[in-house]
């Protein structure tokens, strides 16, 4: 199950990996959530809400595949909201794997914005009118807190993180999961040194998706080729404050 990130839709987060899984010999689904039926611009919601279509959509998957659990890929926002899925909504009995590209694990400091936004009276009312789940992902909101209740992860579901030094979005402490048994995180420059993708084109990077592909398929794992890929953002600060269980 392919999970988008924020402002995305389903075709456009997933055009390029979703073809390679299935020739891999995956059932590939994909959803959107948290936006307007039809509108090319998705997953702005209450992050708790779209929890719930999460939920809904892995027992319909589960239903219609006979699997005992899935397999979730996420990018971005879509990394986060499977752990809220799995810590909060009893995911962790129905995943296997959990893959985030470039995912916003420990919540977003975006060069220290959105705190300081949140502190502002009344700002964060104002901001999820047109953005909910921006509130929500934003580092030390309550949605993280709750998040991270009891840990960010479970030890049934195995983890990988994915994240560039040159995501020009979210940086790598902020995406990294905390050490456990099960957790893999990645930095894409240690794989390759010459692939400086950001958050934007991650999802078309064929380095970065050979990762996924590898963390999705251990046994079968595939060394990925290395050449240059240009960051279309500048990169923020790797070392931001970090906010809630460590």
């Amino acid at each position: 199950m392919l999970v988008n990130g924020t402002l995305e839709n389903s075709y456009a987060n997933w055009s390029r990996l979703a073809p390679q899984l299935h020739k891999d010999g995956y059932c590939v689904f994909g959803f959107d959530y948290g936006g307007t039926d039809g509108s090319p611009f998705q997953q702005l919601g209450p992050m708790r809400t779209s929890g719930l279509q999460l939920s809904a959509f892995v027992d319909k998957v589960l239903a219609t595949t006979g699997a005992s659990r899935v397999d979730l890929v996420g990018h971005s926002q879509g990394g986060l909201l499977p752990l809220y899925y799995i810590n909060r909504l009893g995911g962790e009995t129905k995943v296997g794997r959990m893959v985030g590209i470039e995912p916003a694990s420990r919540g977003v400091h975006l060069y220290g914005l959105l705190p300081l936004v949140a502190r502002i009276p009344g700002m964060p009312n104002v901001v999820r009118l047109d953005c909910a789940a921006c509130v929500d992902f934003t580092a030390g909101s309550s949605f993280m807190r709750e998040t991270a209740e009891g840990g960010y992860t479970r030890p049934a579901v195995e983890y990988t993180t994915i994240i560039s030094r040159t995501d020009g979005l979210i940086s790598t402490s902020e995406a990294r999961l905390p050490a456990a048994p099960g957790v893999t995180n990645v930095v894409t420059q240690d794989v390759c040194s010459l692939d400086f993708t950001d958050h934007v084109n991650a999802v078309y990077d064929d380095i970065t998706l050979r990762i996924v592909r590898n963390a999705l398929d251990p046994a079968h794992a595939v060394k990925p080729g290395c050449h240059a890929v240009p960051p279309l953002l500048p990169p923020q600060s790797q070392e931001l404050p970090r906010s809630g269980p460590q």
